[in-house]
C-alpha cells in the first residue's frame, strides 16, 4: 500500500460501531428482492463487498410503513416481522469478514406510484396536498394521525434490524423521498409543527430517529440528505441544508451525516453520469464538517470512483468516511486490493450508469464492467481452473473478446488475441475518443491490462483471414468481431419498407465510418452541414454530433422516435449532453422518418401528422439506424473442421454490458 492512500485505512468511532477502516459500500437500489425480502443474491452481493474489506454497507432502501412499497416492485421491507430472519442471514455473512452492515430506511411519500400493486391503489402521501411532478399524481396531506403511524413504521423497522443482529440504520432523507420533502420547502408547504421553518421541517427526521434510538438503542443511526435540490431558492439549497445539517448535530441523535444530492427534478445530479467531474460534493464536505465540529461524523458521496481521490478527500478534510457505491458495484474488493497495493486491478466504475438504467426500468441491477455484479452465488471470483486447458484463439479485442480472453486464461487456457485495429477496445475505444465519453477508455485500458496479466498473447494491427486463424493451431476460435453499421438505409422503425431511396449515395456514410473521418481529419471532413439519421438511440451519434458541433459545422440529427438518444436519457446523461447540443445550435428533428435523399437535399415525413418536410443544402449524411453482426469467418471455419463460438455483437449486436457479460460466460464455460 502506498502512503497516499493511508487515510483510507485510518480506523473511525461511529457511535457504537468501531470501523476498520473509512470505505463505506454506499446504498445503491439492487431490486434483488424476492417476495420483499432479503434474497440469497442480495446476501451473496454484500458478502463479497465485506470480504473485499469495505468497512461498512450500506443496504438499498428498505420499506419503513406499509405505505412504502410501491417505488419499487422488487424492493425490500424492514417493518414486517418477516424481513427478520433474511436480515439476520446478512448479518452472519457480512460479519464474518469483519464489516459492518446498515439498513437505509425509507418511504417514497409522493415520488411512489399509487398504483403500482394491484391490491393497493390507496393514494399517496406527502407533507401537503400538492400534485405529483413526474406523473401528476394527487397526494394526501398526511395528519398528525399518518405523521405518528410513519414514526412507529420507522421505529418498528429498527427494532427488527436490531433483532435481526445488524449494526444501525440510515434514514433516507435525500432525493425526494419522504423525510426529504418534508426538509425540501419544494414540498412542505405546512404552517404548523412541522413545516414553515428549518427546525420545523427537520422535525419529522428528529421525531423519527429519537423513536429510532428508544425501540433499537444499541444500533448506529445515520441519515442521508441532498444537499442541493438544484431547483434555486423554491428547494433545498446549500445554505438550507447547512442549516439542517445544523440542527441535526445539536440533536445529538446521529452518528453520522450521509451528503448526496438531488431530487425528481436533478436525478443526473444524484447519480452524476460519464464526463462528470468526480467528487463533487468535495466543498460540501468540508463545509458540513466545519459546521458539525466533530459532533456527528460526515459521509461524502458523489462519483468518488478512485481510491486516490477518496484518500484525498479524507486527507484534506472534506470527509470522515468516504462512500463509494456505484464504485463498489463495479468492484466489490476496493479496500483490499488498494491495501495490498495493487489499485491498479480495481474494477473501475465509468459512469456508464448500466446499472441505474435498470434499476429504472424495475430491472435486477447490474454492472457494466463487472458481469459477476449480482452473480456472486453462481459465478466465484476468480473463476475455477478448467479441468481441460486448451489453445484457444479470440479474433477481436474489443470489450467481449478482451473478457472472454482474459477469463479464459486466467483458467489456464493457451489463449492468442487477434486484432485487426492497432489499438484495443474496439468499438469502446472510438466511443472514448468523442466528447464526454472519455472515461470508456479507463474501461478499456483495464479489460486490456487483465488480459495481459493473464498472459493473453496479443497481435495488434493484425486482420485474420481462416488461413492465418488456423496457422494459430487452435482447439476452439472465439470469433469477437463485432458488428457493423448498415448502409442499406433499411430503417428498423419500418418494418418491410424498402431501403431509403439515395442511401447508396457517395456523400452517405455510416456513423463509425463518419466518426473515423472526423476524427482524422477534423470537422472539415464532413463539410459544413451535415444531418445525422439516427433511429438507433444510442451514444455514437450524439457524440458524434457534439464533435461536428464543436467544430463549427451545422449538424442536424433527424430521428423517428419521440426523442434524440433514447439511451442517453435512460443512463441520466441526456440533460448534460441536450444542453451542450443547444448550446453548439445543434438542431434536433424528432418524429421524423426520412423518405428519400435526393443529392443535397433530404425529404422527411413527420411521424405523427404525415406531413412532408425538407432539409436543403447538405454536405454529409450519416445513417444511425441498426448494426448488423460481423461474422463472416464463422461458416469457412466450421467447413475447415474448426470449433467456433461466436461471442458479443458479433453473436448479436448489443450494448457493452452484454458484449463484456458475453466474454465473461463464455471464457468460464470453455
Amino acid at each position: 500500500m502506498t502512503h497516499t492512500l493511508d487515510a483510507l485505512f485510518e480506523p473511525l468511532e461511529l457511535g457504537p460501531l468501531t470501523l476498520r477502516n473509512r470505505v463505506m459500500a454506499g446504498p445503491a437500489t439492487l431490486l434483488y428482492a424476492r417476495d420483499n425480502v432479503l434474497s440469497d443474491r442480495h446476501i451473496a452481493y454484500y458478502r463479497e463487498r465485506a470480504a473485499g474489506g469495505a468497512a461498512v454497507l450500506v443496504s438499498e432502501e428498505h420499506a419503513a410503513h406499509p405505505s412504502a412499497l410501491g417505488a419499487f416492485r422488487h424492493a425490500c421491507t424492514a417493518w414486517e416481522p418477516r424481513a427478520v430472519g433474511p436480515m439476520r442471514n446478512l448479518a452472519a455473512a457480512v460479519h464474518e469478514h469483519g464489516a459492518s452492515q446498515l439498513i437505509q430506511l425509507y418511504a417514497p411519500g409522493i415520488a411512489d406510484t399509487s398504483t403500482l400493486r394491484l391490491d393497493d391503489w390507496e393514494p399517496l402521501w406527502g407533507p401537503s396536498p400538492l400534485v405529483t411532478p413526474d406523473r401528476g399524481e394527487h397526494v394526501v396531506g398526511m395528519g398528525q394521525a399518518e405523521i405518528d403511524g410513519m414514526v412507529e413504521g420507522f421505529a418498528t423497522s429498527a427494532a427488527n434490524v436490531a433483532e435481526a443482529g445488524l449494526d444501525g440504520v440510515e434514514l433516507h432523507g435525500a432525493h425526494g423521498w419522504l423525510i426529504g420533502q418534508f426538509l425540501s420547502p419544494l414540498f412542505n408547504h405546512r404552517t404548523d409543527a412541522y413545516g414553515g421553518g428549518t427546525e420545523a421541517r427537520c422535525r419529522l427526521v428528529l421525531e423519527i430517529a429519537q423513536a429510532v434510538r428508544e425501540r433499537a438503542p444499541g444500533l448506529a443511526v445515520g441519515v442521508q440528505l441532498s444537499v442541493d435540490e438544484h431547483v434555486g431558492a423554491a428547494g433545498i439549497t446549500p445554505e438550507e441544508t447547512g442549516a439542517q445539517i445544523a440542527v441535526l448535530a445539536a440533536s445529538g441523535l446521529f452518528d453520522y451525516v450521509s451528503l448526496s444530492t438531488g431530487s425528481q427534478f436533478s436525478r443526473h445530479r444524484t447519480i452524476p453520469p460519464m464526463g462528470t467531474p468526480d467528487a463533487v460534493l468535495a466543498e460540501h464536505g468540508r463545509r458540513a464538517r466545519e459546521i458539525v465540529a466533530g459532533r456527528t461524523a460526515i459521509a461524502l458521496l458523489g462519483r468518488i470512483r478512485h481510491v486516490a481521490t477518496a484518500a484525498r478527500l479524507l486527507r484534506d478534510g472534506h470527509a470522515d468516511i468516504v462512500g463509494m457505491t456505484r464504485a463498489h458495484l463495479a468492484e466489490p474488493a476496493i479496500a483490499a486490493k488498494a491495501r495490498a497495493g495493487h489499485p491498479e486491478r480495481i474494477t473501475p466504475c465509468v459512469g456508464e450508469n448500466e446499472c441505474l438504467s435498470r434499476a429504472f426500468a424495475g430491472l435486477e441491477v447490474a454492472c457494466v464492467m463487472n458481469p459477476v455484479t449480482g452473480r456472486e452465488g453462481d459465478w466465484a471470483v476468480p473463476a475455477p481452473p478448467s479441468p481441460r486447458p486448451r489453445r484457444l484463439t479470440v479474433v477481436g479485442a474489443g470489450p467481449a473478446g478482451l473478457r472472454a480472453a482474459a477469463v479464459a486464461a486466467e483458467r489456464g487456457h493457451d489463449v492468442m488475441l487477434l486484432e485487426r485495429d492497432d489499438r484495443p477496445g474496439g468499438h469502446l475505444a472510438l466511443l472514448a475518443q468523442l466528447p464526454g465519453r472519455g472515461d470508456w477508455q479507463e474501461g478499456v485500458d483495464f479489460l486490456a491490462a487483465a488480459a495481459g496479466r493473464a498472459r493473453v498473447r496479443i497481435r495488434l494491427g493484425t486482420a485474420a483471414t481462416v488461413d492465418e486463424i488456423q496457422d494459430t493451431g487452435p482447439d476452439a476460435v472465439l470469433l469477437a468481431t463485432g458488428a457493423d453499421w448498415e448502409r442499406t438505409g433499411r430503417d428498423p422503425g419500418r418494418p418491410g419498407a424498402p431501403p431509403i431511396p439515395g442511401a447508396d449515395a457517395a456523400h452517405v456514410l455510416d456513423v463509425e465510418d463518419a466518426a473515423r473521418r472526423v476524427l482524422a481529419g477534423g470537422p472539415a471532413a464532413l463539410g459544413r452541414h451535415i444531418v445525422i439519421v439516427d433511429d438507433a438511440g444510442e451514444v455514437l451519434p450524439i457524440a458524434l454530433a457534439e464533435l461536428l458541433g464543436q467544430g463549427g459545422a451545422r449538424v442536424e440529427i433527424v430521428t423517428r422516435q419521440a426523442q434524440a438518444g433514447a439511451r442517453l436519457h435512460a443512463t441520466l446523461q441526456a440533460p448534460e449532453v441536450l444542453q451542450r447540443l443547444a448550446a453548439l445550435d445543434v438542431h434536433l428533428r424528432p418524429g421524423h422518418v426520412v423518405e428519400r435523399i435526393a443529392g443535397d437535399r433530404l425529404e422527411l415525413i413527420e411521424g405523427w401528422s404525415g406531413r412532408p418536410a425538407a432539409i436543403e443544402g447538405v454536405d454529409t449524411v450519416v445513417l444511425a439506424l441498426r448494426r448488423a453482426p460481423r461474422d463472416d469467418l464463422a461458416v469457412p471455419l466450421r467447413e475447415a473442421g474448426i470449433e467456433v463460438h461466436v461471442i458479443g455483437d458479433a453473436r448479436a449486436p448489443r450494448r457493452a454490458a452484454e458484449a463484456i457479460y458475453d466474454g465473461e460466460r463464455i471464457g468460464r464455460e470453455l
